[in-house]
């Protein structure tokens, strides 16, 4: 809609250096805890130097963001209301907000400082991602489920999906979006062209596949048809469907970056973050604290994830260059 602009909310202080100390936990001092306040900060997202994330240190969810370059933290939000489930792409933030009595959808502008309310309908809309020009979220304004598009260029709203009874947890990636459906009662993994409008369903299997991720031209998601939860890989490329892992316990929350993956394992008896590089074919035990590891996301090098090992919830963060280096 990007009708209406509302007061810049945005409180820069300096982080204090043992913010991101080094943690030396054995996974040769490349991981490091990005918040130290004793409230919970989790749901966190990073794209290059920048790591947002849903924060309770106000008594109420906001969202706040912190630069890995300029050592900068940012108070995105400051309402007191719930804002959370946060997303970035470039310099744009977008998140849930029910500063309006239900869920909507907030973008900030991290380079001109303004906000923007982008759905206003009054029905549910939640779960964002965004990607360079487009917002993608899910969309309640009916009885049904389904997938919104917002497209910052045009500035313009459009369904993707109008089916029954439940299509959502976007992902975007270029013109394309996928999406989780149930409408042959099951979940299954779509995928959208955003040019030409053309619908195509990528899984079959009469288990449940739902949470997908998305970059270039491969697609992960969280797969029930082993009778525990595993992540699969689906190249559009190649048209070729992939088992990622394949351990007894449950492996969910998959991101991807490039051609690596992460998730979250339940092998060790608790939540941990894994890594698998396509590339290599090799596969990474990345957290290894007794304590809950999860929510996992990764761009690039990067890779964070909300911890539980302080006996709240903070955000962490694992730099594969440095891995690599040492």
């Amino acid at each position: 809609m990007m009708r209406r602009r509302y007061m810049i909310i945005a409180v820069l202080v300096l982080v204090p250096a043992a913010l991101l100390a080094m943690q030396a936990t054995g996974m040769e001092e490349v991981e490091r805890q990005v918040t130290d306040d004793e409230a919970d900060q989790y749901m966190p997202a990073v794209e290059g130097d920048r790591i947002v994330w849903t924060d309770t240190r106000n008594g109420n969810e906001d969202i706040y963001l912190y630069n890995l370059t300029s050592g900068n933290l940012t108070r995105v939000t400051d309402g007191p209301e719930r804002q959370y489930s946060p997303v970035i792409s470039g310099t744009r933030v977008v998140w849930a907000d029910t500063r309006h009595g239900k869920e909507d959808i907030y973008l900030y502008n991290l380079r001109t400082g303004e906000e923007t309310r982008v759905t206003d309908d009054p029905g549910v809309q939640g779960d964002p991602v965004v990607e360079g020009e487009r917002i993608a979220w899910a969309d309640v304004r009916t009885l049904n489920v389904n997938v919104h598009l917002f497209d910052l260029r045009m500035g313009n709203e459009t369904p993707v999906t109008e089916s029954i009874p439940f299509q959502g947890y976007p992902a975007l990636s270029g013109d394309r979006v996928v999406w989780t459906d149930t409408r042959y009662w099951n979940a299954d993994i779509y995928l959208g062209n955003l040019t030409t409008g053309e619908e195509t369903r990528l899984t079959i299997n009469e288990a449940d596949q739902y949470e997908a991720a998305f970059d270039g031209d491969l697609i992960v998601w969280t797969d029930t048809r082993n009778e525990n939860r595993d992540i699969y890989l689906y190249d559009l490329a190649t048209g070729e469907e992939e088992q990622v892992t394949d351990d007894e316990a449950d492996q969910y929350e998959p991101a991807i970056s490039g051609e690596r993956i992460v998730w979250t394992d339940e092998r060790n008896g608790n939540r941990d973050v894994y890594l698998y590089d396509l590339g290599t074919g090799e596969e990474e035990q990345v957290t290894d604290d007794k304590a809950d590891q999860y929510e996992p996301a990764i761009s690039g090098d990067l890779i964070v994830w909300t911890d539980e090992r302080n006996g709240n919830r903070d955000v962490y963060l694992y730099d594969l260059s440095e891995h690599a280096s040492t």
